[in-house]
């Protein structure tokens, strides 16, 4: 095990050379990789905004005095890339935070397997991504097609790392895309 651990990033960076070499044009490709990272961070601030919005509205309480509870099982799972992993912490958070135990213990393994607006934003920005990468311009229709294929697909995506990418060239595919592209996504997924 020690071997592959070490040699996933000279993988990697095979793998993005061999993506950036059939291009012409590389500052380019790098800019808008950047418009890229830009619209998927947006993406995930305007769906955060949202989310803060309707929970004052729902509940009447401030969002910031349960995000402490909940910061806990935030880095748990941003740290092992699973939010499943951070359940114990979740219960804990809404024990804390003064939540009845059998709506805790029904809805947090509930909300861990079919929350994924956050993957739903990656997947349909990196397919949107790679389809004017590779072909130039995208149409109407198939942005409607990946909106559609993406909010099929993501609840079916497996809570391990980099599943998003495999999700999103199945749907590159269905497309009739090339998937050789999107190795350009494994550059910055540990970021998004």
């Amino acid at each position: 095990m020690f071997l592959p651990t070490r040699l996933t990033p000279v993988g990697v960076c095979f793998m993005i050379a061999g993506a950036i070499m059939p291009v012409d044009d590389i500052p380019g490709t790098f800019a808008s990789l950047g418009f890229f990272i830009l619209s998927v961070v947006v993406g995930s601030v305007i769906n955060t905004i949202v989310t803060l919005l309707l929970f004052l509205v729902c509940t009447r309480h401030s969002p910031f005095k349960f995000f402490r509870h909940c910061l806990k099982a935030w880095f748990v799972a941003f740290a092992t890339t699973s939010p499943i992993v951070a359940i114990p912490e979740m219960y804990q958070g809404c024990d804390d935070y003064g939540v009845d135990k059998d709506i805790s213990r029904f809805t947090c393994p509930l909300v861990t397997t079919l929350k994924a607006d956050g993957p739903a934003i990656f997947i349909s920005s990196a397919a949107m991504f790679v389809t004017q990468f590779t072909l130039g311009s995208i149409s109407a229709g198939t942005a409607v097609v990946i909106w559609l294929l993406t909010s099929a697909s993501v609840f079916a995506i497996p809570h391990i790392p980099s599943a998003s990418i495999v999700i999103t060239i199945t749907i590159l595919t269905s497309l009739g895309v090339p998937a050789e592209a999107a190795s350009l996504l494994y550059a910055i997924d540990w970021f998004l």
